[in-house]
């Protein structure tokens, strides 16, 4: 999860999917970084359109919803530093009647818990996916929405430095929103304008996230870490490297 804290003397080694976790774990500690998993039935062999029916459908995968009800401090690089509340966000937004807001996940989500295996189809019962949450969490929806060719919404600035900021590339495929509910209507409001346009910015999101990441690549560069590790570790031990 976001930058987990690592006991470096309990383990002999970190694989971190997580960009601020492997950043902040003692340079002294053999680490390497890896991409976020998200798993493969989240790569559809096809494109799913986005119809009438789900043109004006924003979707949320937080657990526990209302326990961000809560002022946060975040930095800005333009502001400085801002206390912003997401959840009061989502609740201005979600009053306007144009749209329909859905959130899923445990503990009082309004469309309840949904097993793995089902998420993407829930994606695909969306039009838009808005990820208010300050941090990436377990389910890594981010990505998800992408694989599932949902453009996602996100709070400007906050992912820029995380794992799953290199894909959330501005208008392509994500739309990034000041910190109000204002700015964040505005978005959705030239998202979901056209339903045309709408499928057009959706479908480049899902086959930008058919190329990246590469697993296989990825399978291989941490084998090979492995790998070269346990030599390293071998050959300390029996005194042939010092």
């Amino acid at each position: 999860n976001d930058h987990m804290q690592i006991d470096a003397s309990m383990i002999d080694g970190l694989i971190s999917s997580d960009e601020m976790t492997y950043r902040f774990a003692d340079d002294a500690l053999p680490k390497i970084q890896t991409v976020q998993e998200i798993g493969r039935h989240f790569y559809s062999s096809k494109y799913h359109e986005i119809t009438n029916e789900n043109q004006y459908t924003i979707g949320c995968f937080i657990n526990a919803l209302p326990q961000y009800d809560q002022t946060s401090k975040v930095n800005s690089i333009v502001e400085g530093e801002k206390e912003i509340n997401t959840y009061q966000i989502w609740k201005e937004c979600s009053q306007d009647d144009r749209f329909v807001f859905k959130s899923y996940g445990h503990g009082d989500c309004s469309d309840g818990f949904i097993e793995d295996e089902d998420l993407n189809i829930a994606y695909y019962d969306s039009g838009l996916i808005w990820h208010f949450k300050l941090s990436e969490g377990w389910g890594h929806s981010l990505l998800q929405s992408m694989a599932s060719g949902r453009i996602v919404l996100v709070l400007d600035e906050i992912f820029k430095w995380k794992s799953a900021g290199k894909y959330l590339l501005p208008e392509y495929t994500a739309f990034h929103c000041d910190w109000n509910s204002t700015d964040t209507l505005k978005k959705i409001e030239y998202i979901t304008s056209d339903l045309d346009k709408m499928n057009e910015m959706s479908y480049r999101c899902w086959e930008f996230a058919q190329m990246v990441p590469d697993y296989e690549y990825e399978a291989e560069r941490i084998k090979y870490w492995l790998e070269k590790e346990i030599f390293k570790k071998t050959f300390f031990k029996q005194g042939l490297l010092s």
